[in-house]
């Protein structure tokens, strides 16, 4: 397929500069860049980015010299030039000076970003962030729809149509927010067939308070619903057996994290998987990983070059300001929430410190070590994740 579209772009080429010293040269050469387009599409060339930019100098060239083969002002700006269409999408290019500044409106099924993970991760503390931000629209909203029913068509169709609401700005960074999408990865694979270089956003926590933070949170949503039901005691929660999601199996991150594709697993990790029948979904996006403390770093200049970083993944030019407090529900109460430090949870504890041991590790030594994966402040980062192992309750009671 290469082959072929450099056979069509070297065509093109060397017609183009022929027809540019003979009268009527660049009536032409827009026809062949035309030509060119539609043999790429016909093609069906993956790269549509590539596709372009070969069409928008070509475009740039004709477009500054006149029938006489003559240049023109390399500074007027010109019209557009033609119209093509790709994956059923309608890409309209211009030329506009001579340092072939180049705009099109985007591709209307274009994620920029998706925030993944984990619940109660600080993952609303970013959505927040970002609608905030001069060059960023998020969904206001958690947008988990992409995740379920439905066919893929429909399902990326819908999401395509929900960004267009947004933004289609080829200037603004546009994303979702759906927490619970680093578990169940389908939403991932569906966006996977169709943007570029979406980028993934995920948070972590110390598993004995996700635990507990998620668990509450549950609680807290059913009286908001007003759908009460009976709750299950958190020390239930074991393994596989869940509510509403919340089990120790959640807090194992690195099961989640392993259906990415991102590290070798070895048969021992697949056999695990599969028992949570869980299983890997590669996808090339690359992955920005934080523990939730960090959005609320009291050292403002590891806080602020934690943010720089986080830019630098997203491609902001501008800064992310400091990240607000968001949690809806600190201050409600209800008689079912726990607090995992009570004596009566200590085998509960117990369980997930063991696994908090195995999975900061398998990140330390295996996750972030991927050339996908970038972490936030690696040092900080490391020094909060290898306290997994150990009880925070403990530590607070000796503090």
């Amino acid at each position: 397929m290469g082959t072929a579209f450099d056979n069509i772009r070297s065509f093109a080429t060397r017609t183009t500069k022929r027809a540019l010293g003979k009268p009527g040269g660049g009536i032409v050469g827009a026809f062949v860049v035309f030509a060119l387009a539609c043999c790429s599409y016909l093609l069906n060339v993956s790269n549509l980015s590539r596709v372009r930019n070969v069409a928008a100098v070509a475009v740039v060239e004709v477009e500054t010299r006149s029938n006489d083969g003559h240049v023109r002002s390399r500074g007027a700006s010109t019209p557009p030039l033609f119209q093509y269409r790709a994956d059923n999408v309608a890409v309209t290019t211009v030329a506009r000076n001579n340092d072939h500044d180049v705009t099109s409106r985007r591709r209307n099924d274009v994620l920029d970003f998706f925030i993944i993970g984990f619940p109660k991760c600080g993952t609303t503390t970013l959505l927040y962030s970002f609608k905030t931000h001069n060059e960023t629209v998020i969904m206001p909203r958690e947008y988990c729809q992409i995740n379920v029913g439905g066919s893929d068509e429909d399902a990326v169709g819908d999401l395509a149509a929900a960004l267009d609401n947004l933004s289609t700005s080829r200037n603004v960074k546009r994303g979702i927010k759906c927490p619970n999408s680093v578990r169940f990865v389908k939403g991932i694979n569906r966006i996977n067939k169709k943007s570029f270089d979406t980028r993934l956003i995920i948070g972590v926590r110390n598993p004995i308070l996700f635990f507990q933070s998620y668990y509450n949170y549950r609680i807290s949503e059913m009286y908001n619903k007003n759908k009460i039901v009976k709750v299950p005691p958190p020390e239930t929660l074991i393994g596989s057996r869940s509510w509403k999601h919340v089990s120790t199996d959640l807090a194992r991150f690195e099961l989640s994290l392993m259906q990415l594709g991102k590290v070798s697993l070895s048969t021992r990790d697949l056999k695990r998987m599969a028992s949570k029948k869980l299983e890997v979904a590669p996808t090339p996006f690359k992955v920005f990983i934080y523990s939730v403390e960090q959005l609320d770093d009291d050292n403002e200049k590891r806080a602020e070059r934690f943010r720089a970083e986080m830019q630098d993944f997203l491609g902001l030019i501008d800064p992310i300001p400091p990240f607000s407090h968001e949690n809806i529900n600190r201050n409600t109460k209800h008689t079912e929430h726990m607090n995992i430090c009570d004596e009566r949870y200590g085998d509960l504890r117990k369980l997930l410190s063991s696994q908090g041991n195995v999975t900061q590790r398998w990140i330390r030594e295996k996750f972030i070590e991927s050339k996908d994966v970038f972490v936030g402040g690696q040092t900080y980062f490391n020094q909060l994740i290898q306290k997994w192992g150990d009880d925070p309750c403990q530590a607070s009671r000796e503090t």
